[in-house]
C-alpha cells in the first residue's frame, strides 16, 4: 500500500491509494494520514491533485459530506498547497 510522502517522492504517480466517491464532481478520493496529503481524482479532465497539510478531519468530512464537490469547495480548494499529478 502506497502511504508515504517519501514513497510518493521517489515515483510521482505513486500516491495515497484511492476509493470512488459518489460526486457529479470528484470521482476518487485518497488520503495519507502520516503526511496529510489528500489525494483527489476529478471528472472533469480526469485530472488528478494531491493537497499537502491537510487535517484529517477535513478528509474525513469529506468523505461523509453530502455533497463532496461543495465540500471540497469552501473547505479545501485554494487553501492548501496543490501539485497537479498528472498533467
Amino acid at each position: 500500500m502506497r502511504t508515504s510522502l517519501a514513497e510518493a517522492a521517489k515515483n510521482p504517480k505513486d500516491g495515497p491509494v484511492r476509493q470512488s466517491v459518489t460526486s457529479s464532481m470528484i470521482l476518487s478520493v485518497g488520503y495519507d494520514s502520516a503526511s496529510g496529503v489528500l489525494e483527489i481524482e476529478f471528472r472533469r479532465g480526469s485530472r488528478v491533485y494531491r493537497y499537502f497539510d491537510v487535517p484529517e478531519f477535513l478528509y474525513r468530512g469529506l468523505m461523509a459530506a453530502r455533497s463532496k464537490g461543495r465540500f471540497f469547495t469552501t473547505r479545501i480548494a485554494d487553501r492548501y498547497r496543490t501539485e497537479c499529478v498528472n498533467g
